[in-house]
Formats: C-alpha cells, structure tokens, sequence
C-alpha cells in the first residue's frame, strides 16, 4: 500500500483468500472482497497517520462464504517520509466461530444460572412459607395441650 493509502500489490494467497485478482484489488479495489458491514469500519482503521494498525474484519467472499481475518499493517518510511505500508493478513475464522461458540455457551449457561436462582428463590420462600405455617400449628397445639391440661386438672 502506497502513503495514500492505494494498493500496489496483493500475494496470490491474498487473491485466494479474498476471489479478487491483483488487478481487481489495486487501489481500493480490494474493499470489495470486505464484508459490507465491515467496510467503515475497515476504512477508519486504515485512515490512521503512520500508526502500526492491528484490526480484525470480514472478508464476503463469492458464495457468500465469510471469512474473519487480522489485519496487521505496518508503516514504511524513508528518511522519516512516509512512502507506504507493508501488510498482511490472517485467516482467525476458526478463532471466531469458537469466540462466539464461548459467547453463546456462556450466555445459555448464565440463563441457566439465572433460573435455577429464581427457581431456588420460589422454593425457598415457599419452604419459610411452610415453616411458618408449621410453626403457626406448633403454637396452636402447645395452646390446646395447655387449655386441656387446665382443663382435665380443673376436673380432677
């Protein structure tokens, strides 16, 4: 990539990766193979003053195949001017999908969590519930075994 940012030459691993030809991806050209969604995003990044830049984004491939990739670019200068960029790309597709795999399994799991709670908070209100009542009906008999006591000594 030139300092103005053009494309001056993609790999054929590039090419591969992407079902753009060197020719096609020159200049900005190579934006096409970025997903949709992705493109403002892709395009601030690239927009930085000579930073290194590292940044992950989706290619949309032909077939509607999606593949993630880290982007990882470098400034080059000569005698401290900047003449361009040098960078390279790594398929972390695989990484992704296990990313959101982790998310999804961790989002079920802390649903999961959140039930049980509130299923073992409902049964813990109704066991005090129970427990009350239960020693509402204690009371109550030590009551009545005190009147009949009274009672049956009264009678002797």
């Amino acid at each position: 990539m030139d300092a103005d940012k053009q494309i001056i030459y993609v790999n054929e691993k590039w090419c591969a990766m992407t079902g753009i030809s060197a020719e096609k991806a020159a200049g900005h050209g190579w934006l096409a193979a970025v997903h949709p969604m992705d493109r403002g995003r892709v395009t601030e990044h690239w927009a930085g003053n000579g930073e290194v830049r590292d940044f992950d984004f989706r290619f949309s491939l032909p077939g509607g195949v999606v593949t993630w990739v880290l982007a990882q670019c470098s400034p080059q200068a000569v005698d401290g001017q900047l003449v361009g960029y040098i960078g390279c790309i790594t398929d972390i597709t695989a990484s992704k999908q296990a990313e959101l795999l982790l998310n999804q399994t961790r989002e079920q799991l802390e649903s999961g969590i959140a039930e049980a709670t509130s299923e073992l908070s409902r049964r813990n209100e109704e066991l005090s519930r129970q427990m009350g009542e239960r020693d509402r009906i204690a009371r109550e008999l030590l009551d009545s075994e005190s009147t009949l006591r009274a009672f049956f000594q009264s009678a002797r």
